[in-house]
């Protein structure tokens, strides 16, 4: 791949449907090498995880950043970014779109200066978010409410993905695409057993005709209270021999 250099690191627009794996392409970039990120219009999901998961990722919170930073530069465009009146503030960058096998004359491949084969996707038009950062849920509870979405208990669901606390202190990341298995990661993070958690926890779902005031209330229900959060969290720090 050609990039074009702006004060001596590319600066790549990586583009494509929800789902697609632009992330996931991201991260294989910094496999072997530095790089740094910066999500655009994203949720705080696809950034937490690759925090987490991927030390050789430096992460930007904003583009005036770009001009101190001596890696190579990955922003990735959220999918329901406006790419024709998108701008960053350089005129030098390479486009990068992921896009479905076999699909061709989408927006992505008239945008990109290159085309990246990511996994198959399903045209949507809703998108619900939630930040969960506070947060903690009962897993059986997380484990049904997840499979309720990924089954279609809501609505059609083309994407879901979010991290998500437990009480037990650990933090998940699961990440759906339609047609696949849902993938769970637990986070490579510090056990959160003395109250809330002060990071970032979230979801989104991606979809057509999904009942969001559902989905919101069923998550809200696996939610716990403090009284019953500080009793188990109580319980496992014994459990574990972890101080208070």
């Amino acid at each position: 791949m050609i990039l074009i250099l702006i004060m001596n690191f590319p600066v790549i627009l990586v583009a494509g449907a929800s789902g697609v794996g632009k992330t996931t392409w991201i991260q294989q970039q910094s496999l072997n090498s530095l790089i740094a990120y910066c999500s655009l219009g994203g949720d705080g999901i696809d950034a937490t995880y690759l925090a987490v998961e991927s030390p050789n990722i430096k992460f930007l919170s904003e583009l005036s950043e770009l001009a101190s930073v001596k890696v190579p530069v990955y922003l990735e465009l959220g999918f329901q970014l406006d790419l024709a009146s998108f701008t960053i503030p350089t005129k030098y960058y390479q486009k990068v779109a992921i896009v479905a096998p076999n699909s061709a004359n989408t927006e992505w491949h008239h945008w990109a200066d290159q085309i990246m084969p990511g996994t198959q996707t399903v045209p949507s038009s809703q998108l619900w978010r939630s930040n969960l950062s506070g947060q903690v849920l009962d897993p059986a509870s997380l484990d049904t409410f997840w499979e309720e979405v990924t089954e279609g208990a809501y609505g059609s669901v083309q994407r879901a993905k979010g991290i998500f606390e437990v009480v037990d202190g650990r933090a998940f990341h699961f990440n759906y695409v339609q047609g696949l298995e849902t993938d769970y990661t637990e986070l490579n993070v510090a056990r959160s057993l003395n109250g809330r958690p002060d990071r970032f926890s979230g979801i989104e779902v991606v979809g057509e005709a999904f009942d969001q005031t559902a989905i919101k209330q069923t998550l809200q229900d696996c939610c716990l209270a403090d009284d019953v959060l500080a009793y188990y969290q109580d319980q496992i720090r014994q459990s574990l021999e972890v101080p208070a």
